[in-house]
């Protein structure tokens, strides 16, 4: 991938939880995994997203920059969660995942949505991209393949998952 990742020095950073992080620990609206929720419950602005990382078991850089590109979280002293000004599309959003990131989040929502079994054909599919494009075809694949076992509204909350707005 050329360039650096629009979240690149996010783990340098204290973050705190927005209203609608604080929301979601509620309400449990979004699918998320274990390690983004408990980091979601933990994360405040005492350390930085590198530490918080490492102190909550499980949790890694995919899940940080998830719960940033949701708006969970914000940098700490932003008034409001970075909302963006028009519209992001899937393709756009995709485009700030890199291909580590793509393949463990598509890994552990693949099995999460679908368990191994139902899940098999999507793992070898994810399993046998070997470039960063590939790897947005196959999530392209998976939000539709979400939308048609699963409904609109879980393909539309994986969408945002992605930062697709």
């Amino acid at each position: 991938m050329t360039g650096r990742h629009p979240l690149d020095n996010a783990s340098e950073l204290r973050y705190r939880r927005t209203k609608v992080g604080k929301a979601e620990f509620r309400k449990h609206t979004t699918p998320l995994s274990r390690s983004a929720r408990n980091l979601l419950l933990m994360i405040d602005e005492s350390h930085t997203g590198a530490q918080w990382v490492q102190l909550v078991q499980g949790s890694g850089e995919v899940d940080l920059a998830l719960l940033i590109s949701m708006g969970f979280i914000a940098v700490s002293g932003s008034e409001t969660a970075a909302e963006p000004s028009k519209p992001v599309t899937l393709d756009e959003a995709l485009q700030r995942w890199s291909y580590d990131e793509l393949s463990k989040f598509l890994t552990a929502q693949t099995r999460e949505r679908f368990g191994l079994l139902r899940g098999y054909h999507l793992i070898l599919q994810i399993e046998g991209c070997s470039n960063v494009d590939e790897m947005r075809a196959v999530a392209l694949k998976f939000v539709d393949s979400v939308r048609r076992s699963h409904g609109r509204e879980p393909a539309v909350r994986l969408c945002r998952q992605f930062g697709a707005s």
